[in-house]
């Protein structure tokens, strides 16, 4: 004999839409009789009066009046997500998910969406949430807050996701510090707060470095015409009228070709001819140039004939003439900055100069005070270090 047809497979038919809606409506009008019936059996809670009310909104309220003037309010709202357009009536109470460890939070956004919390009609606020899962994208946060009163969910975030991620803003940090992923994993570890993955990492570092690039072109390709307008403005061009724009690039450590234990460091290069001496005392910070000369505040420049110009006799003026000759250039610009403005002087290579009042006595104070002191030194021993001016050979 076959199988028993009582268990076999039995094709069950589907309710349609309205009977679902009627079904649960019924449902949960015995639910509420249940309720009024056990709240009338205990002390001061008969409820002699009741009745439905519809709102502008179509939500209906079903309003419960007690004996000691205290009304209940049960709402039925509509459910927006059901694609039946049917009414959805949830009785679970939300349950409280801990959330552990620390946030980077956008403090005043943070506080504005708590205060815009309110649901109309009920005036459910911040109190009445309670917090049921977080939704994570790197350090950018989404808590999901459901209200005990009316079931309505809130979304509170981190930051403002219109404006710049957190996530990109962390990630140009640790690029800009000379730092890497593992260095970031380390430092989030430590402040109990959890990390974007490695591969979110390498996509906003990719990104960033596309953005960079972008920008740093952008900004040179600007820089480049406002220098060509000056260049033009001022007749710096050449004989086909190309602007001549002024370069100034680092200079490192220049070495004499012959004197080889001489050497010079200028602040940097100008074109191929040029040097670059800058000087940002602090004394006048408060004055312009013209004004700290006027007033005696630096006395390595002097008026001439309504213009700034470095004394001869000034040791900076020696420093100057030494890197010309040192590093083979033609001219130096020697530059006195403030906060109040600059004065720029240049200077030309003075070859007498040097071979007179520098060159012979750099030359004899190396041969006859530094490299003695080097190889026999008096520094240790508690003796007066060497002058090198004197003519009688020293054997101490």
């Amino acid at each position: 004999m076959g199988k028993d047809w009582r268990y076999g497979r039995k094709a069950r038919r589907k309710l349609s839409a309205p009977k679902i809606k009627k079904h649960r409506l019924q449902n949960l009008q015995n639910k509420k009789s249940d309720i009024h019936n056990n709240c009338g059996d205990q002390e001061n809670t008969h409820l002699p009066e009741s009745k439905n009310v519809l709102t502008d909104n179509n939500i209906e309220l079903t309003t419960v009046t007690r004996d000691d003037d205290q009304t209940v309010i049960v709402a039925e709202r509509e459910n927006k997500n059901s694609y039946t357009g049917e009414k959805s009536f949830n009785s679970t109470i939300p349950v409280e998910v801990k959330c552990s460890g620390r946030r980077l939070v956008d403090i005043m956004f943070l506080f504005d969406s708590i205060k815009n919390i309110d649901h109309h009609p009920f005036d459910c606020t911040f109190r009445n949430l309670t917090f049921i899962k977080e939704t994570r994208n790197g350090f950018f946060s989404e808590f999901v807050f459901m209200c005990n009163f009316c079931n309505k969910q809130e979304v509170i975030t981190n930051e403002d996701p219109n404006s710049m991620t957190l996530n990109s803003a962390i990630v140009a940090g640790i690029v800009n510090t000379g730092q890497g992923y593992t260095q970031l994993d380390t430092f989030s570890a430590f402040l109990n707060m959890p990390n974007m993955s490695n591969s979110s990492y390498q996509k906003i570092h990719n990104d960033l470095i596309k953005c960079t690039e972008n920008a740093a072109l952008e900004a040179m390709e600007i820089a480049g015409k406002e220098e060509a307008r000056i260049a033009i403005e001022e007749n710096n061009v050449n004989e086909d009228r190309i602007p001549l724009v002024t370069v100034v690039a680092d200079a490192g450590l220049f070495i004499h070709k012959t004197l080889h234990y001489l050497a010079a460091s200028p602040d940097g290069l100008i074109n191929e001819d040029s040097i670059l001496e800058i000087k940002c005392p602090s004394s006048i910070k408060e004055y312009t140039p013209q004004e700290a000369v006027a007033l005696k505040k630096i006395k390595c420049m002097t008026d001439c004939e309504g213009k700034l110009v470095l004394k001869k006799s000034d040791n900076y003026y020696f420093q100057v003439q030494g890197q010309l000759n040192i590093a083979e250039k033609k001219y130096c610009y020697f530059v006195v900055w403030t906060p109040k403005g600059f004065v720029v002087d240049k200077i030309p290579r003075d070859e007498s100069f040097w071979k007179t009042k520098i060159e012979p006595f750099v030359t004899r104070f190396y041969m006859e005070s530094l490299l003695p002191e080097m190889i026999n030194s008096r520094f240790d021993r508690g003796l007066p270090i060497r002058s090198g001016t004197s003519d009688k050979p020293d054997n101490s």
